[in-house]
């Protein structure tokens, strides 16, 4: 073989093997590229699995918590707006009521698919104030009484009469003023989740004996 025969031979064994460095390699679905040698896999599909609470009407206290992650590898890192923002907390707090675009992201950079997921509104709890309409003039014990089974109750008084003992019971006591004045008797009451209501009611203060009260 002469010389110049030689080098053209030689000069396109090099260029073949400097194409074959950079192939591609097909696995299944996934083009996985080759260089020197070094090899990345296809991203694993990574699942979870989400529990949403709901929050409280017109409140932010709605939650979103991820559990049972896999596929993928730790730590994990969540977003509640579709890979916007990332933070390292499995749990999403303070939330509106909404529909929110849940991403997670493992060590390696790969990705979940999105998951919505719905944080609803609780119903707010029923509020009510039972007690007279009219009370006699500088009268202790005049009871007012908020639905039963709440969490909390907070009462309060404004006008002419006064609450000298608990405020805090399912029912207060109220002590009138003087006649031909009046007073409100308020209550804000709290449910098991957390959510509540306010109401009141007005009640008239007469010298003597009060009509009959509004049925």
């Amino acid at each position: 073989m002469s010389k110049s025969a030689f080098a053209l031979l030689f000069s396109f064994t090099v260029l073949f093997a400097q194409s074959l460095s950079s192939e591609t390699i097909i696995n299944g679905n996934e083009s996985d590229p080759v260089s020197n040698g070094s090899y990345s896999p296809p991203c694993p599909t990574i699942t979870f699995n989400t529990t949403p609470t709901n929050t409280c009407s017109g409140s932010t206290s709605g939650q979103i918590a991820i559990t049972g992650e896999s596929g993928g590898v730790g730590p994990y890192t969540y977003s509640k707006d579709n890979g916007a923002n990332y933070q390292s907390g499995a749990t999403f707090t303070g939330l509106a009521a909404g529909t929110y675009n849940v991403v997670i992201m493992d060590a390696n950079g790969c990705f979940s698919a999105t998951t919505q997921v719905t944080v609803g509104t609780f119903s707010a709890p029923a509020c009510s104030v039972n007690g007279p309409d009219y009370v006699c003039n500088n009268s202790a014990g005049n009871i007012y009484t908020a639905p039963a089974g709440m969490s909390a109750y907070s009462w309060s008084i404004s006008g002419n009469g006064s609450i000298p003992g608990s405020t805090t019971g399912q029912s207060v006591a109220v002590t009138a003023g003087n006649y031909l004045q009046s007073y409100i008797v308020s209550v804000t009451v709290t449910d098991a989740n957390g959510c509540t209501s306010s109401c009141s009611k007005q009640s008239d203060i007469f010298l003597f004996t009060p009509p009959a009260n509004i049925t």
